[in-house]
């Protein structure tokens, strides 16, 4: 990756960050005698991620190694989920302020009468991925045919791979 790359993500991560910020000192509540930025107190958060900490969790752990949630009057802590269903019903129901969960299994979620709302988005793509052996790489949909392809039943990125190897003229059967 080139130089402006590197400073493009690193750019794309601070905003992300003092947004995250931002939207996190809004949950601390309407009164005046919440804590806040600046005056020294701090007021607790809880984050429930989606699966454990992972590379695209860094902005929540740089901000709290970088003081930033605790400069906008956040102590904000962070644990690991078990899945982006669950961290949707914990979060609907109580157990955690905030949680980090896929936009399609919200979706799916909310449609079942789950309360909560949506507020951001972290990625603007999908971070699906195939993997492969790097003796048999796999670099087009075509080159699953033969192979054993395995996702969990209860999860959005299912259909929505049938979706993606329908569009390319690959099934599952094949």
């Amino acid at each position: 990756m080139g130089h402006k790359g590197k400073i493009s993500r690193i750019g794309v991560t601070a905003v992300a960050v003092l947004a995250s910020a931002g939207m996190l000192a809004a949950c601390g509540g309407g009164d005046s005698s919440s804590a806040g930025a600046g005056s020294g107190q701090t007021s607790p958060v809880n984050l429930r991620l989606d699966f454990v900490h992972t590379g695209k969790d860094a902005l929540w752990t740089y901000g709290v190694d970088k003081g930033i949630f605790k400069d906008a009057g956040i102590n904000l802590t962070i644990n690991d989920g078990k899945g982006s269903a669950t961290t949707a019903q914990t979060v609907s129901n109580g157990s955690d302020d905030i949680g980090m969960v896929d936009g399609g299994t919200w979706l799916t979620a909310a449609s079942t009468g789950l309360s909560g709302k949506a507020v951001m988005s972290v990625f603007q793509g999908s971070p699906l991925a195939v993997l492969s052996p790097e003796k048999s790489p796999i670099n087009a949909p075509k080159g699953l045919e033969g192979k054993k392809v395995g996702s969990p039943r209860a999860t959005v990125p299912r259909p929505c791979c049938r979706r993606c190897w329908t569009r390319t003229g690959w099934t599952p059967a094949r």
